[in-house]
């Protein structure tokens, strides 16, 4: 399951991670100077965004049949999916309580300016008069939807996602059970199907940089300088934590496939890019595929699996988001945590994360009442600032994201071995 030929020169110059880092700065740019004009193209990004998904959502889902199918039903392979889960849980909780353990190092809550605190106060105003948590990122139907569609998949969105990835595993599963010529025709039509939709997502990709521009753009030209000003500290933290998570991860891609540092951020710059501006791991996950096998080596089908299933199930950005919230708002309320509180939060952190299992969008910020209610926090709140500042917060976490499932996967799939011919 590996796409082996070289990519032609417009899909790598396209995709080249300069091109696309370009692209994000004009989008920001654009979308403060005219922000109107941002408004008016935000569609098209989205529209985009629906298109990629018809190929990367099949992608996941195909990869995870074959893979599971294509292993017998030895202890071995057994063993080696259960490893990969175990392996993801303890990346998950370790992000988990790393990230609640610095935000209590650097206090996102304290020290606000009055003026800030004020901003807050209008901003939470204005969201419960205009109904902000229904209405938010909300867009009208358009045209594009006649041809682009959105809700072939639109299941994956509302948080369903759980139910497709259970039934493609239990699939995958079932295939073993069954005489070897039916799995052989079976497993050629679904190894079929990944090359064919990752060719579909490696020629969609070439209108990255164009796309990008546009939903960036028209993210930015949602916010304004006070609401960014007023929530300075907790973007200073979040990008300290996810600088700090981000290092480490690339430390671990290092030392399970025997790379230097540097190599690993070059290889998967292309996906860190993605998913920074698209603000989602998922869209990146061919890429993370492609820089993990064809250029640090790791082994290819534990790789592809891991990575299909992490994107979906594993999600270290809410993981995050949540983490400092909790610390975010007792500060901000001035309600102590102690011992009990931080290890029952952290816990709930990991719970909620893996409770949106297929959530692209920032409908998974709703679970946040699961975490807060047990701690005695108010959600409400500091839901709605989450959402008012969803475009500025997630394309930090979701570069964490990208990062977090390499290190899963390489921890999970080690070095590809080496076939020496002619020697014993």
């Amino acid at each position: 399951m590996n796409n082996t030929e070289s990519q032609p020169f417009l899909v790598r110059f396209m995709k080249n991670p300069l091109m696309l880092i370009a692209a994000i700065l004009a989008g920001i740019y654009v979308g403060f100077v005219a922000p109107e004009w941002s408004k008016r193209i935000a569609p098209l990004g989205l529209a985009y965004l629906h298109l990629l998904q018809l190929a990367i959502l099949p992608l996941i889902v195909v990869s995870l049949i074959t893979t599971l199918g294509s292993s017998d039903s030895s202890q071995k392979h057994r063993i080696s999916f259960l490893r990969v889960i175990l392996i993801a849980l303890l990346f998950l909780l370790a992000v988990s309580a790393l990230s609640l353990a610095l935000s209590l190092v650097f206090q996102p809550g304290r020290g606000l300016s009055e003026s800030s605190r004020i901003t807050l106060g209008k901003t939470l105003f204005h969201a419960d008069q205009t109904g902000m948590k229904q209405n938010i990122m909300e867009t009208k139907p358009s045209i594009l939807s006649r041809f682009i569609p959105s809700e072939i998949f639109g299941f994956w969105n509302h948080g369903h996602g759980f139910q497709l990835i259970i039934l493609a595993i239990l699939f995958g599963l079932s295939l073993r059970r069954i005489g070897k010529e039916h799995r052989t025709h079976i497993l050629h039509g679904t190894s079929s199907l990944f090359k064919a939709f990752f060719s579909m997502a490696e020629w969609i990709t070439i209108l990255l940089p164009v796309a990008l521009f546009v939903f960036v753009s028209g993210q930015v030209s949602e916010l304004g300088f006070p609401i960014i000003l007023a929530l300075g500290k907790l973007l200073i933290v979040l990008g300290t934590i996810s600088a700090i998570i981000f290092v480490l991860s690339a430390i671990l891609i290092s030392i399970s496939l025997a790379v230097n540092p540097g190599r690993v951020i070059w290889a998967l710059g292309e996906a860190i890019v993605i998913g920074f501006g698209t603000q989602s791991a998922v869209y990146a996950a061919p890429a993370i595929i492609r820089g993990l096998t064809k250029k640090l080596g790791a082994e290819r089908n534990a790789t592809t699996f891991t990575v299909s299933l992490g994107v979906v199930v594993f999600r270290f950005s809410l993981a995050i988001l949540f983490a400092i919230s909790i610390v975010f708002a007792a500060q901000l309320y001035e309600i102590p945590l102690h011992a009990g509180s931080i290890f029952l939060g952290i816990l709930l952190v990991v719970g909620a994360s893996l409770l949106n299992v297929g959530n692209l969008s920032m409908m998974g910020l709703a679970s946040l009442s699961l975490v807060f209610s047990p701690l005695g926090l108010p959600s409400s709140p500091i839901l709605i600032l989450l959402m008012v500042s969803y475009p500025l917060l997630t394309p930090l976490t979701a570069v964490v994201e990208v990062m977090a499932i390499a290190a899963t996967a390489s921890a999970a799939a080690g070095k590809q071995p080496v076939i020496t011919e002619g020697r014993e």
